[in-house]
C-alpha cells in the first residue's frame, strides 16, 4: 500500500515536471524570436531608469483603453534590469513568471478539485498557443497570469476554505487584486469574483480583512500621485479614457470570438500579417483549426456548466470558477471599451481549470478511463505545441508587415557591435527623434541604454560632429566600407529594413558645396552657408550649433522658411522639423534640407527662423530664437540667394 502511494506520488511529480518543462520550453525557448517594439521599449526604458536609480515612475505607459497604466506595471518588470539592460533576459523573466503561473494553477486545481483536474488544467495552460504568445514579450499584460492565479487562489483560501491560512489570505487578497489590476486593466474582470467571495464568506471575515483595506489603499498611492501630477501639469488627456478606446455598440460580440480564439489556439495566422498569413496557413492540415475550435468551445462550455451547476447546488467554489470565466466576457462585451484579444487573458486559467474539473467528474460518474482522457488532452497539447514552434520558425525567416514585428534577436548583433566599441558619441538616424513616439528611435533608445550619449536625428537633417561619432542609420544602401545588417525578407525578396554602422566626422562635410554666409544666433552658432538646387527646387542650409539649447516652450525647434521674389513677393512658406535642442553639441555642423517642388518662380531671397511653440490657454504660443544683428536681435533673418552650388 505504501509502495503504491509512493509510486503514484512519484508519477504525479514526474508528470508535473514534464508539464512545467513543456511550459518553460515554449516560453523560454527560441529566445531571439520575440517582439520588441515601441510599447516594449517604453516599458523597458522606465524599468531601466528605476533599476539604475534615475527616476521613480508614478505612471506607466499608455494603454489600449486610453488610460495610462499604473506604475506597478513598471515595477513588476524591473527586477531583471537590476542586473542587465539586455531585453532578451528581461523577456525571459516574463516567460519564467508564466511558467510559475502553470505551477500555481496546478496547485490551485489540485487543492480544490483533485490531481487529474490539476494535471489537465496545467497541461492546457502550458501548451495553450495564446498563453505562450502572451508570455514572450516585455509587455505589462504578459506578466498578468501568475498574479491572476494568485489573486483568485487567495480569494478562495480567504473566503471559501476553513483552513488556518484564511487569516493570511484575507490579509493579502485585496492588495493582490489591486496590484493585479494595476499591472493591466484587463484584470478588472476579477473584481466580480472578489465581491462574490466576500459576500458569501462574510461570516468568516476577520480583523486581517480590515487591515487589508489599509494595505490596498497604500498600493494605489503611487498611481494616485502620478495621476494628480498629470492633471496638475495639464497632461490629463493621457490619464483619462480616450474616445478612441470606446465602442459605439451596446454589446460587442467580438468578445466571445476573442475568448474562443485564446482558448482554442486558433487564429495564430494573424501574427503572420495580412501579406503572409495565407502562406503560413497553407503549411497546416485543413482540419487543424476545426479541431482547435472544438477544444475551445468545450473549454468555454465547461466553465459555463460549472457556474450553472454551482448555482443549482449552491457550491460557492463552482460559482466562483464560473464567474472567473464569465466576468471578462460580460465586462468587455459592454460598449465602454473596444475589446482586445489580450483582455481575455484572465479567463484562460479558469476555462482550463473548468475543463479539467469536468473531465475528472466524468471519469468518476461514467467510469471513463482517466488515461484515455489524458491521452486526448495530451494530443491537443502536442498539436498546439507543434503549432507554436512552427509559427516561431516561420516568423523568424520572413518579414510579416503589420503582423509580428522584427524579432529582437536580429537587433542584438547591432546592439552588441555598438556596445563593444563604447563610443563617446552615437548618432541614430532611424525614423525620427522623438523617444516614446517614433518607433525605431524608441527601440534603439532602450537597446542602447548603456551608452550615455545617444542622439537621434530626423531624416531631413545631416550632422557632422566636431568630434568623431559612431552613426547607426536605417538605410538599405550598400556602402562599400560600412557594416550593413539586413532584416527579414519581404515577399519581393528585399529586406524589411536595414541598418548600417559608419563613422561620422567633421571632415566628412563637403564644405565647398555651400556658399559661405554667416548669420549668428543670439545663443551662439548660427547659419554658415547655403546651397540652392534650382532644378530640384531644394535649399540646403548649413548650421553651426552652440551647445544644448532650450526655450521657455521646450527644445522642440522648427524652421520657418519663406522664399521671396526680387520684388518682395512671397513665393512660398514652409515650416520644417529641426533637431531637438537636447541633442545639440558645441560646434557640430548640421545640414537641413528643404525641398519645395511646388515653387513656380525662381526665388531671390530667403527668410529663415528657428522657433518653438506650445498650446496655451489662449491658443498656440510661439517663441522665436533670435538672430544677432549687431546690438539688435531679430526674430527672422533674410538673405539673398547669391549662387547655385
Amino acid at each position: 500500500m505504501i509502495t503504491t502511494s509512493i509510486l503514484r506520488r512519484g508519477a504525479e511529480i514526474g508528470a508535473l515536471l514534464f508539464v512545467l518543462g513543456l511550459a518553460a520550453w515554449l516560453r523560454l525557448g527560441n529566445a531571439a524570436i520575440i517582439e520588441f517594439k515601441r510599447d516594449e521599449a517604453n516599458l523597458a526604458r522606465l524599468a531601466l531608469d528605476l533599476a539604475r536609480g534615475q527616476s521613480f515612475p508614478l505612471l506607466g505607459i499608455g494603454s489600449s483603453v486610453g488610460l495610462r497604466n499604473a506604475p506597478f506595471s513598471v515595477y513588476v518588470v524591473t527586477p531583471p534590469f537590476v542586473f542587465s539592460s539586455d531585453p532578451i533576459r528581461a523577456t525571459q523573466y516574463i516567460g519564467a513568471l508564466n511558467v510559475l503561473a502553470v505551477g500555481l494553477l496546478y496547485g490551485l486545481a489540485r487543492r480544490y478539485y483533485g490531481t487529474l483536474a490539476a494535471m489537465i488544467a496545467a497541461l492546457c495552460l502550458a501548451a495553450s498557443p495564446w498563453a505562450v504568445i502572451f508570455s514572450r514579450k516585455l509587455w505589462a499584460q504578459d506578466a498578468l497570469m501568475p498574479f491572476i492565479v494568485l489573486t483568485v487562489g487567495s480569494g478562495l483560501a480567504a473566503f471559501v476554505s476553513n483552513g488556518r491560512s484564511a487569516r493570511l489570505a484575507q490579509l493579502l487578497h485585496l492588495p493582490l487584486l489591486s496590484l493585479t489590476v494595476q499591472i493591466h486593466f484587463a484584470a478588472i474582470a476579477l473584481v466580480p469574483i472578489t465581491l462574490y467571495l466576500i459576500w458569501q464568506g462574510r461570516a468568516r471575515l476577520r480583523r486581517s480583512f480590515a487591515i487589508s483595506l489599509l494595505l490596498t489603499a497604500l498600493t494605489v498611492v503611487p498611481y494616485a500621485i502620478g495621476t494628480l501630477g498629470a492633471l496638475r501639469d495639464g497632461t490629463w488627456a493621457g490619464v483619462q479614457l480616450g474616445a478612441e478606446a470606446a465602442n459605439n455598440t451596446l454589446l460587442n460580440t467580438r468578445t466571445l470570438e476573442y475568448a474562443l480564439i485564446v482558448l482554442s489556439g486558433a487564429d495564430l495566422h494573424s501574427l503572420a500579417g495580412p501579406q503572409r498569413f495565407q502562406e503560413w496557413l497553407e503549411t497546416l492540415p485543413s482540419w487543424t483549426y476545426s479541431l482547435l475550435h472544438i477544444f475551445g468551445i468545450l473549454s468555454l462550455a465547461c466553465g459555463v456548466a460549472r457556474l450553472l451547476i454551482g448555482m443549482r447546488a449552491k457550491r460557492s467554489l463552482d460559482i466562483a470558477l464560473g464567474l472567473w470565466l464569465i466576468a471578462p466576457l460580460a465586462i468587455f462585451s459592454i460598449g465602454w471599451v473596444t475589446p482586445q484579444l489580450h483582455y481575455m487573458i484572465p479567463l484562460m486559467p479558469a476555462a482550463f481549470l473548468a475543463l479539467g474539473a469536468t473531465l475528472q467528474d466524468l471519469t468518476r460518474r461514467l467510469r471513463l478511463a482517466a488515461m484515455a482522457i489524458i491521452f486526448a488532452v495530451s494530443g491537443i497539447a502536442a498539436l498546439q505545441s507543434a503549432l507554436i514552434v512552427h509559427l516561431l520558425s516561420f516568423l523568424a525567416q520572413v518579414a510579416t508587415p503589420n503582423g509580428f514585428g522584427t524579432p529582437l534577436g536580429m537587433y542584438m548583433p547591432i546592439r552588441a557591435a555598438l556596445l563593444a566599441q563604447q563610443p563617446a558619441d552615437v548618432i541614430i538616424r532611424a525614423d525620427g527623434q522623438f523617444i516614446g513616439i517614433d518607433d525605431e528611435a524608441t527601440v534603439w533608445d532602450a537597446l542602447l541604454y548603456d551608452l550615455p550619449n545617444r542622439r537621434f536625428l530626423p531624416s531631413n537633417l545631416e550632422v557632422f560632429p566636431e568630434g568623431e561619432a559612431l552613426m547607426l542609420s536605417m538605410d538599405c544602401a550598400e556602402p562599400p566600407e560600412d557594416v550593413r545588417y539586413a532584416m527579414r525578407p519581404l515577399p519581393d525578396g528585399t529586406p524589411e529594413r536595414c541598418f548600417r554602422l559608419s563613422r561620422r566626422r567633421a571632415a566628412d562635410l563637403d564644405a565647398e558645396r555651400y556658399a559661405p554666409h554667416r548669420a549668428p544666433l543670439s545663443i551662439g552658432g548660427g547659419l554658415e552657408g547655403f546651397a540652392w538646387d534650382a532644378q530640384k527646387r531644394c535649399l540646403e542650409l548649413l548650421w553651426r550649433l552652440p551647445g544644448p539649447a532650450s526655450t521657455p516652450f521646450g527644445d522642440q525647434f522648427h524652421t520657418a522658411l519663406a522664399l521671396y521674389a526680387e520684388d518682395g513677393t512671397r513665393l512660398t512658406q514652409a515650416d520644417g522639423q529641426f533637431w531637438l535642442g537636447r541633442f545639440w553639441r558645441s560646434d557640430d555642423r548640421v545640414v537641413s534640407r528643404h525641398c519645395l517642388p511646388e515653387l513656380a518662380a525662381a526665388p531671390a531671397y530667403v527668410q529663415i527662423g528657428l522657433y518653438a511653440y506650445r498650446q496655451g490657454t489662449e491658443g498656440l504660443q510661439f517663441f522665436n530664437l533670435p538672430w544677432q544683428d549687431g546690438a539688435s536681435e531679430l526674430p527672422f533673418y533674410r538673405f539673398r540667394l547669391e549662387r547655385e552650388p
